[in-house]
């Protein structure tokens, strides 16, 4: 004799009842968060799971391709990853209304593939692309660097905010053709270009490139085999990084009236940076020159890397620097030195800035009178001198001590100011050729 689930009905009524809709409808504002989440290529794959997957899926302004094996020898799975990306642009290309919002390539490159990669690029300016990011390493040793013309973004120039591009060769040409105009990209806010091969620095971004909105601006392993010298002028620019860059000797940043944060490891020399807060360079094994000009008296600066020179004009609000610098010459403007009266708060502040700069061996100090580092004799009995460890002290100026009295009270001030440091003074700011030497 048979039992009966009293539970069967009403299970096989539920089925009957939900044949014509999926069991879990899930919310379209969850599916989008779950494909905002997958490259482009993984979420056509999820988009079979069901029509209304399907059907978001297509209505998707962001097209993320990223290939498998993008640090490993060039095999068959890239030349499947772009015919299937291929295929999925395929279903783009049917439907002129949807714009593109992000464009991410990544995937290992062949020469063959030159003109799918510029057929690809062209596709997303042409529909008002926002953000691009290319990386494109080479798939094997006799390959070459993708060749990335400018000119095929410049249609994109209103549009585009965010610009990064990895292992590309700028094209060579480019820079040097007066017959071709240059660019202007008013809404870009962030570059960043990593392994670019250039023919020339200084003709790209003084003459071809320009970006006066831009506020990130990232440079990385960058290589140039022309003139090697970077000048950057920005007024909007908050955010500078210049790393491993070997063929970068100069770099000048003018008019960097907003610079927040400046990151850098290689050599360089930095303009005008009115409002720069925090100055980082860490690892920087080959600097030896750094130059800082126009700061205010609220910079933070980190100084992590031995046997560098740096030159400065201003104050620093706080300091963090190696042990082991090498040298630093010090501009300090005259409106921020203290009066040469005894009753001066100023000589508090100014004795504390130069103990920031303890760590270095050599120190030239620049002003334009030489009495403005005469500090009182009350004073100078009650505090500590500044820098106890420094080997050499240079004042440089341009109004020199000329009595007997002013040289001996200007001396006794430095011997107290560096007690165990060769004291050498006066010296013109413009004739470095005579000394004094105590």
């Amino acid at each position: 004799m048979s039992t009966k689930n009293p539970n069967t009905d009403d299970q096989n009524a539920d089925d009957v009842e939900t044949m014509g809709r999926p069991r879990h409808h899930v919310p379209e504002g969850v599916i989008h968060g779950i494909l905002r989440l997958l490259p482009t290529i993984p979420m056509a794959r999820m988009s079979f799971l069901s029509k209304q997957w399907e059907g978001l899926r297509s209505s998707r302004c962001v097209l993320d391709f990223v290939g498998d094996n993008l640090d490993g020898e060039l095999d068959d799975r890239p030349r499947n990853f772009i015919n299937t990306c291929d295929r999925y642009l395929d279903q783009f290309r049917e439907c002129d209304k949807i714009s593109i919002h992000k464009f991410r390539l990544h995937m290992r490159y062949s020469s063959e593939d030159a003109n799918m990669v510029d057929e690809w690029l062209n596709f997303a300016v042409e529909r008002g692309v926002k953000e691009l990011d290319i990386n494109l390493p080479s798939g094997g040793k006799q390959d070459k660097k993708y060749c990335f013309h400018l000119q095929t973004i410049a249609n994109a120039a209103k549009t585009l905010t965010s610009f990064n591009v990895e292992n590309v060769e700028c094209d060579p040409y480019f820079s040097f053709r007066k017959t071709i105009p240059s660019t202007t990209f008013l809404s870009l806010k962030s570059l960043s270009l990593k392994s670019v091969k250039f023919s020339c620095f200084y003709m790209f971004f003084q003459r071809k490139f320009k970006c006066p909105s831009i506020e990130y601006l990232s440079l990385a392993s960058l290589t140039s085999c022309g003139y090697n010298y970077f000048c950057f002028s920005s007024s909007s620019l908050k955010s500078l990084e210049i790393m491993l860059c070997p063929d970068l000797w100069k770099i000048g940043v003018l008019d960097a009236v907003n610079l927040e944060s400046f990151k850098f490891v290689s050599s360089l020399e930095l303009v005008e940076g009115y409002s720069l807060r925090h100055v980082l360079i860490s690892g920087a094994k080959h600097l030896r020159n750094f130059e800082l000009y126009g700061c205010k008296d609220n910079v933070k600066a980190t100084i992590i890397t031995r046997h560098m020179s740096l030159s400065m004009s201003g104050f620093l609000k706080s300091s963090s620097l190696d042990p082991e610098l090498w040298e630093a010459r010090i501009t300090l403007p005259d409106t921020e030195l203290p009066a040469f009266d005894c009753s001066s708060k100023h000589f508090s502040s100014l004795r504390d800035y130069l103990e920031c700069f303890d760590c270095f061996k050599e120190i030239t100090l620049e002003v334009d009178d030489a009495k403005a580092l005469i500090f009182p004799e009350n004073f100078r009995q009650t505090r500590s001198p500044p820098l106890l460890n420094l080997n050499i002290l240079e004042v440089t100026s341009k109004v020199s001590p000329q009595t007997r009295g002013d040289i001996s009270a200007l001396r006794n001030s430095l011997v107290w100011m560096a007690p165990s440091a060769k004291i050498l003074l006066p010296v013109h700011r413009w004739n470095r050729t005579s000394r004094y030497q105590y």
